[in-house]
């Protein structure tokens, strides 16, 4: 299993916390949603990223990896496999992993 859940860059387990990924993206974090084995972050701005692996699909990113949409973010849902994005103008965009 690869979780890569720490969002560094690294394979390591750690039980110190890491630096804020807000150092990392250089933004301003409001919301932190975790899946089974990935975790989604919601910026200021309405950017989203994701890091980790979304199973089953075995996408995986060591770092932040910017989920690009036409138009802002305002929140962010997920479950154990699955996503839930809503944008500024009120659409639902939603993303199975299963």
């Amino acid at each position: 299993m690869i979780d890569h859940t720490l969002g560094d860059g690294t394979y390591i387990d750690s039980t110190v916390p890491k630096a804020p990924l807000t150092s990392t993206l250089g933004l301003k974090i409001v919301s932190v949603s975790l899946g089974q084995r990935f975790t989604m972050v919601l910026s200021d701005t309405g950017r989203v990223f994701f890091w980790g692996q979304i199973y089953p699909c075995q996408t995986t990113a060591r770092l932040p990896t910017e989920i690009e949409l036409k138009e802002p973010v305002t929140s962010i849902s997920t479950g154990e496999t699955y996503v839930h994005l809503m944008t500024k103008s009120g659409a639902v965009y939603g993303m199975s992993m299963a």
